[in-house]
């Protein structure tokens, strides 16, 4: 379940899913797919606490990186769009990107996210990671 309680949409492909922690520059480039954050949302959680200002993050590609800029910029678009079902009827909807590293993520691969399950599970902190998902096929 998630963190509201909510068990619907659990179950995510292992590339739209990725660790709450942002790329080193030399993991995104031209062409990189990414999760970047575009439009907020909100949720009470199962204990009755509003969450608010949550990011909702969706799949895009880098198509240009602004290096001249500090911090450096990451330029980019939507990999879906109405076309392949993605839901733009939200407020904040554009079909162009532009972020810091600090905002994008990296999605993983199936070796890197056994690796990383593997990891976790001899790791014997209390430390809990944080995971994010695109959610290109829901309405908000």
């Amino acid at each position: 379940a998630w963190d509201d309680g909510d068990h619907t949409g659990t179950v995510q492909p292992y590339e739209q899913v990725c660790i709450d922690s942002p790329p080193t520059a030399e993991e995104v480039g031209v062409g990189t797919v990414v999760l970047f954050p575009q439009a907020k949302y909100f949720f009470i959680d199962q204990h009755g606490v509003k969450r608010e200002n949550m990011d909702r993050f969706h799949e895009g590609i880098i198509t240009a990186v602004k290096k001249d800029s500090d911090p450096v910029v990451y330029v980019g678009k939507h990999t879906r769009g109405p076309d392949q079902g993605k839901y733009i009827g939200y407020r904040a909807y554009s079909e162009d990107f532009e972020c810091t590293l600090e905002q994008l993520r990296v999605p993983g691969n199936l070796l890197s996210a056994l690796a990383a399950a593997m990891d976790s599970s001899d790791d014997e902190s209390d430390d809990e990671s944080e995971w994010v998902s695109s959610t290109d096929d829901e309405e908000p």
